[in-house]
């Protein structure tokens, strides 16, 4: 009895830094009920017997019937509690691995929907809006704008595809300083770029590409920001391609 009490102490103990990192694990509380319960139950028969062995004391049958009972029923708390810490390991470890795909599963959506090279979105992202749009209880409205970028083969020819890449790249920039948060800017082709604004009606819309003041809209606004020159390389200063809408 002595030893199994103190076999279930080194385990009640050891079960400790579990406790800690889990503290409202269900498994581990059983487990610690039916320790607890264990220890005191062989706890007692340490005295009865003490006292049969060095005083001819009868042992309470009785007694000891129904702690032999209970000590079955502390086992089986004891099983069910480790079973049920398995099954919470489990849980667990499923829900890091879900949590693992759904952010790999973001990630390769975002590569997918991405355009490498203007960091705008592509086209598998225009057809995965109008997904999301067409279940949305209500019809959604709006308007679209496609902005193309004249000029392009004439830089690409006289400075190279890295000074064409650097012209998109700048065109796509200015467009998203300038546009809603809520619009959709999209590289639709090589040199055009799509706009789709959500809740803005026609003739807001066209009225917003007629203003030049940065800030209000691409078109105007747009086309003042490209058109001024920077530097592509050493002393040449270049201009990006007139953005027609």
């Amino acid at each position: 009895a002595t030893l199994l009490s103190g076999f279930f102490i080194v385990a009640l103990l050891a079960l400790r830094p579990a406790v800690k990192r889990y503290p409202s694990s269900p498994g581990l509380l059983a487990m610690r009920i039916a320790l607890v319960l264990l220890i005191v139950n062989f706890l007692y028969y340490i005295p009865i017997f003490g006292a049969n062995l060095l005083f001819n004391e009868p042992l309470p049958m009785t007694a000891l019937k129904l702690s032999s009972a209970a000590h079955l029923v502390f086992e089986f708390v004891l099983g069910f509690g480790g079973a049920v810490l398995v099954l919470e390991q489990s849980h667990r470890s499923l829900a890091v691995r879900n949590r693992d795909l759904l952010a790999d599963n973001r990630r390769f959506r975002i590569e997918a929907e991405q355009d490498a090279l203007t960091d705008t979105c592509n086209r598998h992202a225009f057809f995965h809006l109008l997904d999301e749009l067409a279940v949305q209880r209500h019809m959604a409205h709006g308007c679209v704008a496609v902005l193309d970028v004249d000029d392009m083969k004439a830089i690409n020819d006289r400075y190279g595809h890295a000074a064409g890449d650097a012209a998109l790249v700048r065109v796509a920039n200015t467009l998203r300083s300038l546009v809603r948060r809520d619009d959709h800017l999209f590289r639709w082709g090589g040199d055009e770029f799509l706009l789709v604004t959500i809740d803005l009606d026609g003739i807001e819309f066209r009225s917003r590409l007629r203003q030049t003041a940065p800030g209000d809209f691409p078109a105007g606004a747009v086309v003042q920001a490209v058109r001024r020159p920077y530097r592509l390389r050493g002393d040449n200063e270049i201009a990006t391609p007139i953005v027609r809408v």
